[in-house]
């Protein structure tokens, strides 16, 4: 029953984003700060993943290639990334907009034009990593398919 009575003051927030004199574009880490106030529950992962869903769609309000929450499966991998490029401090929400910000050749296009990784995109990166190099090592667990019969 809470959902309904709140979204208009949510989504008054960020469609305020694209507005002239508006908080402008926001990345995903900073959209989460300005609307969990407003939702008043502390559900950062639900909202990371509503914002990308806004930003899919509306990428004048959100953009996925700043600055970027980073949950714990993604976390052991960030930090690894960031020991190897010679700076373990640097905060991993920091570190995937680094990343992004990389000339990295991805081998994917769009209308003939080089694919970029964003930070969500390496945010998932690190998860994926982690999963399997869990499995490797005889930890985690095996996702195996079948199908629903």
């Amino acid at each position: 029953e809470y959902l309904p009575s709140i979204m208009d003051d949510v989504a008054k927030e960020i469609l305020s984003w694209g507005s002239a004199g508006g908080a402008g574009r926001q990345s995903v880490y900073d959209g989460v700060a300005r609307v969990i106030p407003i939702f008043t529950y502390n559900l950062y992962f639900l909202w990371t993943e509503v914002l990308i869903d806004v930003a899919y769609q509306f990428p004048e309000l959100v953009d996925l290639f700043g600055r970027f929450p980073i949950g714990p499966g993604s976390l052991p991998t960030m930090k690894r990334i960031a020991a190897a490029i010679g700076e373990p401090d640097i905060d991993p929400t920091l570190l995937v907009t680094k990343l992004a910000e990389m000339d990295f050749e991805t081998g994917l296009t769009f209308e003939g034009k080089p694919l970029r990784l964003s930070a969500e995109n390496w945010e998932g990166v690190g998860c994926e990593f982690r999963k399997y190099t869990n499995l490797k090592e005889g930890k985690g667990r095996k996702r195996l398919y079948s199908e629903h019969k």
